[in-house]
C-alpha cells in the first residue's frame, strides 16, 4: 500500500525518512494529471491539479531505490517502476505490486533494465541481457529473449520500438528487429534480423531507437540520426556526444543530449530548443496540451507548464553523495567533498543544512535555489564554536571556510596572516585540511593533511601554533576526535592506526597493534557517554576504557566487546559509528546498519535493505541529532534517517514534550516523552493511581506503546505520567489522553 510522504518538522519514534536529492532527474512518465520523475535515487510526482509533490519511496510502499525506466500504462491506470538491478514495482491506485523475479535470477550479470514499451497486453523491457516480456494481465514475466546476438550470444539491449508486426531493438551490437507472430519462435536467435551497412546501418552500439509512423530512427553516438523507411537506412542528420534518450511525442521526436534537446519534426527538420533552464536533460516529451517536461541532470524536472519554463521538485538533498555528516545547534550538516589516496575529488558541491524539516544548499553552482558561496571545493568536515556561533568547514585543497551563518564567509589558508597552514603542491591547491575541531576552550584544531606539520592550532586569541612531534609517524591524517580529556585522538588513513597528541606535555602517543587493535586500518573513532573510546576497525569493533592517561598508560590495550559470546562484530568492515543519548552503539557496517546496547552486549536493530527503507547496505558515515534523536544515514545511494528511541538528556526537566498526545485509535506507533532529565524513572498510571506501565529513559527520552503490563491497549481515558531522577531532586508530572 503506497501512503503519501510529505515534508514535515518531526517524524514519530520508529519511523523512517528520506532525504534523497531531486535535483539530478533521468526520466518522465505521464500519467494524466500526474507527472512522474525519477532521479538518481528518488522518485516524485507532481499534481497538475493540486500544484503539489509528493515524494514516493521505500518508506511509504516502494521496494527499491534508484529506478532506471518508467512508463505509464494508460488504460490499465499502472505506473511500470523498473530499477537498475532488474526489480520492478507495478504502482496501480495505491496499491503496490512487486515482482523481482529479474532481481533475484541466478545469474551474475547486470539486470538494468534500461526501456520499457508497452503495447496492449505485453510490456517489452530492455535490458543489459536481453529483452524480457511482461504479461500486464497476470503481472508475470512471459519470457525473454537472452541469447539473441550472432551465434546465440548475449546482448546488451538500450532500447525497443514496435513497428507494426514486428519488434525492432536497440542493442550493443546494432539494430535487431523480429516478428511478433505468435508463430515465430523469438528465443531462438535465427528468427532475430540484423541490419548491417549493406542495409546503411553499422553494427556498433545504438544508443536510442524510436518509431514514428512506421518509420524507424536510431541513433549512434558521435555519429549520425539514423532513418529505416522499411527498405535501406539512412544518415539524416550528424550527431556530436552521446544521447541520453529519443522521445516521441505527438509528430515529434525530442532528442536529448547532455548538452541540449532538439526536436526533429514531421519532415526530419532539426532544430534546438532553448531554454535556460535546460541546461543536461536526460528524457523530455510534452504532453495533451503540448507543454514540455524535461528531466534535467542539474535542475531536476523542468516545465513550461504556466508558460515561462521553471523547475518542480521536493525539498531534498542538493546531492546523494555525501562524505561526511555533523550536527549541531538542532542543525545537521552533509558534506558532498572527499579525497582518495591523498588526491581530492574536486566536488563542488559544497553542504546543506537540515533545519526544522527542511534542507537549504550552499555551494558555487549558481543553480537556483542555492546560496552562493566563496569557490570552493571538497568540504570533507566542519566544526561548531559556541562561543561566536560561528562554524568552519575543512576543505581537501582550499584551506578552511568560516561561515557566521548568514551571508558571510571567509576563507583560511597559508595566506592568511599568521596562519601556519602548508599548501604541500603549489602553486595550485592543495591545502588539504582533512578534519576541524573545538577544544573545550574555544580553540579551533586542524589537520593539515600531508604537511611536515600536521596538526595546528588557531587559539582564541589569534595565535597559530603547527605540531609535528618526533614520533608522528604520519602526516596523512584524517579525523580528529577531541574527547573529554582534551588530549587529540587523530586516525591515520595510510594504515598506521592512530595518533594520540598531548598538548600540555607536547607527548604523542602511536597506537598500534601493539596496544591491541586488531587492524592499523581505522574507519572511526566516538567516544561515549562514559568517557570509552569505541574504535571502528577494518574488520571489527574495539574499544579503550578512557581516553585519560593514554599518552602514559604502559598497560594501555584496547580490547573487543562481546554479543553472543563473539567478538562484537568480528570480521565485518566497521564503516561508522555514532552514540546516542542512551550511550547506544550505532555501527554502521559494509552490511547495513546496527544498533547495540551500551556495552554492546545486546541487539537492539539490525537495519538492511531487506527490512527497512535503508537504499543501500553500504553506510558512509552516520550523525544523530541529539535534541529529537533522529539518526541520519549516509549510504552509497543517498541519506535516509531514522527517528530512535534516544535523545540527549539534561540534568534537569527541560520543555518536556508527550507525542502524540492525544493518541487517536488509529495510532499503532510509540509514544514519545522527551525532554527528560537524564534517565529519568517514568511511571504511567491511570486516573486513580494505578500503575500501567514503568520504564526508564533513553538519555532524554522515554517511550510507551500505550499498552500496559498484559499487553492489552490502554482503555480510553487520562493517564499520568510521572517522571523523576534517581535522587528524587526532579520531578515532572503529565498526562496523555488514549482515544479508542
Amino acid at each position: 500500500m503506497l501512503s503519501e510522504l510529505k515534508a514535515q518538522n518531526d517524524i514519530p519514534i520508529g519511523t523512517w525518512r528520506s532525504h534523497f536529492s531531486y535535483y539530478n532527474a533521468k526520466t518522465i512518465a505521464l500519467a494524466n494529471e500526474k507527472v512522474y520523475c525519477a532521479t538518481e535515487n528518488g522518485l516524485f510526482f507532481f499534481d497538475k491539479n493540486e500544484n503539489t509533490t509528493t515524494i514516493l519511496s521505500k518508506v511509504n510502499g516502494l521496494s527499491d531505490v534508484a529506478v532506471s525506466s518508467l512508463a505509464y500504462v494508460e488504460d490499465r491506470d499502472l505506473l511500470f517502476i523498473a530499477y537498475a538491478n532488474g526489480n520492478i514495482d507495478l504502482l496501480q491506485g495505491n496499491e503496490i505490486t512487486n515482482v523481482k523475479t529479474i532481481k533475484t535470477a541466478d545469474f551474475s550479470t547486470s539486470k538494468r533494465i534500461n526501456h520499457i514499451i508497452v503495447d496492449a497486453l505485453f510490456a517489452y523491457l530492455s535490458t543489459d541481457f536481453g529483452v524480457v516480456v511482461f504479461d500486464l494481465e497476470k503481472k508475470e514475466i512471459k519470457e525473454s529473449y537472452q541469447e539473441i546476438g550472432e551465434h546465440a550470444t548475449q546482448l546488451q539491449v538500450v532500447s525497443s520500438a514496435i513497428v507494426r508486426d514486428s519488434l525492432v531493438i536497440a542493442t550493443d551490437k546494432g539494430v535487431l528487429a523480429a516478428s511478433l507472430s505468435p508463430q515465430v519462435n523469438r528465443l531462438d536467435f535465427l528468427n532475430w534480423r540484423r541490419f548491417d551497412l549493406t542495409e546503411g546501418i553499422p553494427k556498433i552500439a545504438i544508443s536510442t531507437i524510436v518509431s514514428r509512423d512506421g518509420i524507424v530512427y536510431a541513433t549512434i553516438d558521435d555519429d549520425s540520426i539514423y532513418r529505416y523507411d522499411g527498405s535501406v537506412w539512412q544518415a539524416i542528420h550528424k550527431i556530436n556526444g552521446a544521447v541520453n534518450s529519443m522521445i516521441r511525442s505527438g509528430d515529434v521526436l525530442l532528442i536529448s543530449q547532455n548538452n541540449q534537446l532538439q526536436a526533429l519534426d514531421i519532415s526530419d527538420n532539426l532544430s534546438q530548443i532553448n531554454e535556460a533552464l535546460i541546461k543536461q536533460p536526460f528524457y523530455a516529451i510534452t504532453d495533451g496540451n503540448n507543454r514540455l517536461w524535461v528531466a534535467d541532470g542539474i535542475n531536476g524536472l523542468v516545465s513550461n507548464l504556466n508558460g515561462n519554463f521553471e523547475h518542480i521538485r521536493p525539498n531534498g538533498l542538493f546531492s546523494d553523495q555525501v562524505w561526511r555528516l555533523r550536527s549541531f545547534d538542532k542543525k545537521v550538516v552533509t558534506l558532498s567533498g572527499g579525497y582518495k589516496n591523498g588526491n581530492p575529488n574536486n566536488n563542488e558541491n559544497g553542504f546543506s543544512v537540515f533545519e526544522k524539516g527542511r534542507w537549504k544548499h550552499y555551494n558555487s553552482t549558481g543553480i537556483s535555489e542555492v546560496f552562493t558561496i566563496p569557490k570552493i571545493k571538497d568540504l570533507v568536515d566542519v566544526a561548531y564554536d559556541s562561543f561566536s556561533g560561528k562554524i568552519y568547514f575543512a576543505s581537501f585543497g582550499y584551506g578552511v571556510m568560516e561561515w557566521d551563518g548568514e551571508e558571510a564567509f571567509a576563507i583560511i589558508d597559508e595566506n592568511t596572516a599568521g596562519s601556519t597552514l602548508q599548501n604541500t603542491n603549489p602553486p595550485e591547491h592543495f591545502t588539504n585540511v582533512s578534519s576541524v575541531a573545538f577544544d573545550f576552550e574555544g580553540n579551533l584544531w586542524m589537520l593539515n593533511h600531508g604537511a611536515d606539520s600536521p596538526l595546528q592550532v588557531l587559539k582564541t586569541d589569534a595565535v597559530w601554533q603547527a605540531f609535528s612531534p618526533a614520533s608522528f609517524n604520519a602526516k596523512s591524517v584524517s579525523k580528529l576526535l577531541i574527547p573529554d580529556s582534551q588530549d587529540k585522538w587523530m586516525m591515520t588513513d595510510n594504515g598506521t592506526g592512530i595518533v594520540v597528541f598531548d598538548e600540555e606535555n607536547n607527548e604523542t602517543r602511536n597506537i598500534t597493534r601493539n596496544n591491541g587493535l586488531q587492524q592499523s586500518r581505522i574507519n572511526d573513532i566516538v567516544e561515549d557517554n562514559n568517557g570509552e573510546i569505541w574504535i571502528a576497525e577494518g574488520l571489527g569493533v574495539e574499544l579503550f576504557p578512557t581516553s585519560f592517561d593514554a599518552i602514559n598508560d604502559i598497560a594501555l590495550v584496547a580490547h573487543a566487546p562481546f554479543f553472543d559470546n563473539r567478538p562484537l562484530l568480528n570480521r565485518e568492515e566497521i564503516t561508522a559509528m555514532e552514540v546516542d543519548g542512551g550511550n547506544r552503539k550505532w555501527i554502521g557496517t559494509s552490511n547495513g546498519l546496527w544498533l547495540f546496547g551500551e556495552a554492546g552486549e545486546s541487539l537492539i536493530f539490525k537495519f538492511t535493505t531487506e527490512n527497512s527503507p535503508l537504499p543501500s547496505n553500504k553506510i558512509i558515515d552516520l550523525e544523530i541529532e541529539g535534541t529529537s534523536g533522529e539518526i541520519f544515514i549516509a549510504t552509497d545511494k543517498g541519506v535516509v534517517s531514522f527517528r530512535g528511541t534516544a535523545t540527549t538528556g539534561t540534568p534537569t526537566h527541560e520543555s518536556v514534550k508527550i507525542f502524540p498526545n492525544p493518541v487517536n485509535s488509529n495510532f499503532d506507533g510509540i509514544i514519545g516523552i522527551s525532554g527528560l532529565a537524564n534517565n529519568a524513572l517514568v511511571k504511567i498510571t491511570d486516573i486513580s493511581g494505578k500503575l500501567i506501565y514503568e520504564t526508564r529513559a533513553q538519555g532524554g527520552t522515554a517511550t510507551w506503546n500505550a499498552r500496559g503490563y498484559n499487553g492489552r491497549r490502554a482503555s480510553t481515558g487520562v493517564y499520568l505520567v510521572f517522571s523523576t531522577t534517581a535522587d528524587g531532586e526532579e520531578t515532572f508530572i503529565g498526562k496523555i489522553a488514549v482515544v479508542n
